[in-house]
């Protein structure tokens, strides 16, 4: 069963069922979110997105104009096209829950709270989609940068990150990252943080968050003014900052390390 996150414009405390089980000897407890999600909800995450689009897309076209644009394995141009991509994907996607309701008719569901509960699940793993979509491209964003500096790209992501801020000068952005790069991996535990050791604090634009065994994410890490929002404008202030840095600004081409042949 997809992981169910809980509805970011839910105003009601949302329902829950808790069933403790053991991870690498912690004892955490899975919570699976229930909502209702509205035809209006739907529709402000899209709004969200339509808000932040011309800001990656305005990034996007200016890197393109200072790599070779026939270089289609160039890091500027991937990471920005990457993210423009993604907030494509989950704006699209969301157009069937936008509307009149469609899921009774399209697999012939016997009844509204079914669909209802069918749209929900729908929800749920495309904002998944959307996020895993947008980690793997800014770890491979970072894990590139790293590879024509002094880094070792094959390290742990986490102290990559740290070194190539670091190197760059953009160490100001280091909890923006790793903000994300923990909530993506809570993927794979219904949104439980059950690492043994706490990640944390972590802050951004005023608000703190810190990471404990055997708890959930606190709600505005997954909420739409956060994960589409601050993240997707403060992705492009960060590796715009990098690019900018005296020691890149001025390289034709930055190569990808892992590209798929044509």
């Amino acid at each position: 069963m997809t992981p169910v996150l809980q509805s970011s414009f839910q105003s009601k405390p949302p329902r829950h069922m808790l069933a403790p089980w053991r991870r690498g000897g912690v004892v955490v407890t899975s919570i699976m979110f229930t909502y209702t999600m509205t035809h209006q909800e739907a529709n402000d995450t899209r709004a969200t997105i339509s808000r932040v689009l011309p800001i990656v897309g305005s990034a996007h076209n200016k890197w393109i104009a200072v790599s070779d644009i026939t270089e289609r394995n160039d890091v500027r141009r991937n990471i920005f096209e990457g993210l423009s991509k993604s907030l494509n994907s989950y704006y699209a996607v969301l157009a069937p829950l936008s509307g009149k309701p469609c899921f009774e008719s399209l697999i012939k569901l016997p009844n509204a709270s079914l669909a209802t509960n069918f749209a929900n699940e729908v929800f749920t793993f495309c904002k998944w989609g959307y996020l895993v979509n947008t980690w793997v491209l800014v770890e491979e964003c970072f894990r590139d940068i790293a590879a024509i500096s002094t880094i070792d790209p094959s390290g742990k992501i986490k102290h990559v990150i740290n070194a190539v801020l670091k190197v760059y000068e953009c160490q100001q952005f280091a909890d923006l990252v790793h903000i994300l790069r923990v909530i993506r991996n809570l993927q794979h535990s219904n949104g439980i943080y059950c690492q043994p050791r706490p990640e944390g604090p972590y802050s951004w634009n005023g608000k703190m968050v810190n990471f404990v065994s055997g708890q959930p994410a606190e709600s505005w890490v997954l909420h739409e003014d956060f994960l589409i929002d601050e993240v997707q404008r403060d992705l492009v202030r960060c590796f715009e900052g990098i690019f900018l840095h005296q020691n890149v600004s001025d390289m034709h081409h930055i190569p990808r390390r892992l590209l798929l042949p044509e």
